[in-house]
């Protein structure tokens, strides 16, 4: 399967419009209710924030060839406002990076173990996208555990705004 160049980059668009929403409303909540610890993989809401953002910056580092030196910055990680500065502007850039790529080029890369792997374009930010849709959800539920709304950030609700 190949996707064309705009595809992609809708793609991370998407990926840009559904953390903004979620970010937003983390805003609203307290310092404690995003660093309570509240049972998912990554515990917190800044966590799991903090954690798709560091897979997103790793990504798109090898994408550019320039992969950053560890996965994680040291404790405590990017703040909700650098996160919302910082990674919102960095998938503006992935999303541009998309719409002019070769979709069938290779990227080889190593994974955080050091183990070569090979993958096209499309692949990587299809997996980009997927991943961070995944740990939105998580955010989302630990959202509603502290008794917060958050907003849909379904696929078609994105294009429903275009």
């Amino acid at each position: 399967m190949e996707m064309s160049p705009h595809a992609l980059g809708l793609q991370v668009s998407y990926s840009q419009w559904a953390t903004s929403r979620l970010l937003t409303l983390a805003r609203t909540l307290s310092d404690d209710e995003v660093t309570r610890h509240l049972g998912n993989s990554h515990g917190t809401i800044l966590r799991t924030f903090q954690h798709t953002y560091y897979a997103d910056r790793t990504w798109f580092g090898r994408l550019e060839g320039t992969p950053p030196a560890s996965f994680e910055d040291p404790a405590p990680g990017p703040s909700l406002g650098d996160l919302e500065h910082d990674w919102l502007s960095m998938l503006a850039r992935m999303a541009d990076f998309a719409r002019h790529c070769d979709p069938m080029q290779i990227l080889s890369y190593k994974n955080l173990k050091g183990q070569p792997f090979e993958r096209p374009y499309w692949q990587v930010i299809l997996h980009v996208v997927n991943h961070a849709t995944y740990h939105r959800g998580q955010v989302a539920s630990l959202m509603r555990q502290l008794g917060a709304q958050p907003p849909s950030t379904d696929l078609i609700y994105y294009y429903l705004s275009l």
